[in-house]
């Protein structure tokens, strides 16, 4: 192997797949190996086991914003995550960390500067987290998805955001796979990895009015949406959930629209799809990032935006029209938000800390 590289990352999919494609373009352009660092039995132990990468558990513990009180013993908890961090870097030796945010990056990330390996930190949102707000002090190089992230990290270069490839498979195929004709209306509903509650009450409310105006849907719903969602569905053969969807990229190929959050990483694979999609922004993202994320992107004609605070009754399906009869334009708009050589770059930046480690 040409060097070994550490990914730290953990909390939510934003966090993992961007450094899951970063891990990709290291082992394609600089035969490295690769070692994810995160929460023992977390959704990042599973994408990293899935993706094929060996996994290091170190346990680390949330700020809590809402309730301040249950802090009190995070001192403590932070020490001892550091010191779990410094014991599994010494016994993998890698030649770099690539932080990309959630809880565990933090310990991490200080344990690699204590270490004095090369730390480089990457945050997608327009408004960074607090693990990625400290380790931009301190990391060697800082990479931001948009300009507005950079302009709140110390030193960072706006970049875009890190996607794995496309594989190749044509949007023909992918919907002749799942028995669709050019003439059918598809919409993909994804709410994030774990589901979200805000897209599966809109969309429980409006999924027999879209299937009446002639809409197959791929609804995924998270595991504690999914039973209310299929007893919803359960008369609506056009519509098909399911708790997660392993095969994104072949959901988005095969569809006219989507109807998702706005989180950095989703709306990266939207652009380098070209799919245009109606946006619910997560409301509690921390500097209501998502709402800043998506209103770039419908400024643009790229999306359609759906405030979860002022919704009413109508709105998705209205949304969802709308931004079909001027697909063609979406399309365009979003497709120029696409970076699809970020990760090659981000890659590259990565191995020179490393390689300049070395000497």
């Amino acid at each position: 192997m040409g060097l070994k590289v550490a990914l730290a990352c953990g909390g939510t999919g934003g966090h993992v797949f961007p450094a899951l494609a970063v891990g990709r373009a290291l082992q394609k352009r600089h035969d490295a190996e690769i070692v994810v660092v995160g929460r023992p039995g977390s959704p990042e132990e599973k994408w990293s086991l899935d993706a094929g990468y060996r996994f290091r558990g170190v346990r680390a513990v949330p700020l809590r914003r809402s309730r301040w009180w249950t802090n009190v013993g995070l001192p403590v908890d932070a020490v001892g995550s550091v010191s779990a961090a410094k014991s599994v870097l010494r016994q993998e030796a890698p030649r770099a960390v690539f932080a990309t945010g959630g809880y565990v990056s933090l310990p991490t990330g200080i344990a690699a500067r204590l270490l004095r390996t090369p730390l480089v930190v990457h945050e997608s949102n327009s408004y960074p987290g607090v693990a990625n707000r400290l380790l931009a002090r301190i990391a060697d190089r800082v990479f931001a998805g948009s300009p507005a992230g950079a302009a709140r990290l110390r030193g960072a270069e706006a970049v875009g955001n890190p996607v794995r490839p496309l594989d190749g498979r044509t949007r023909q195929e992918l919907r002749a796979a799942l028995g669709l004709e050019d003439s059918d209306k598809y919409l993909v509903v994804i709410g994030g990895s774990q589901g979200a509650r805000g897209i599966n009450r809109i969309l429980a409310a409006e999924i027999g009015v879209l299937v009446e105006r002639g809409w197959r849907i791929l609804w995924q719903t998270g595991a504690e949406g999914l039973a209310r969602a299929r007893e919803v569905a359960a008369n609506l053969p056009q519509a098909k959930v399911e708790p997660f969807v392993a095969d994104v990229y072949g959901a988005f190929g095969a569809a006219d629209l989507a109807l998702t959050r706005s989180g950095a990483s989703t709306l990266a694979e939207l652009a380098l799809h070209g799919l245009p999609s109606v946006l619910v922004p997560f409301p509690s993202a921390t500097g209501n990032h998502q709402e800043i994320n998506a209103r770039e992107f419908e400024s643009a004609g790229a999306a359609a935006v759906l405030v979860e605070s002022g919704y009413s009754d109508g709105d998705a399906v209205r949304a969802v029209e709308g931004l079909r009869e001027r697909r063609s334009s979406a399309s365009r708009a979003m497709l120029s938000f696409a970076r699809p050589d970020c990760a090659d770059r981000i890659a590259d930046a990565v191995a020179d800390a490393a390689r300049g480690r070395a000497g």
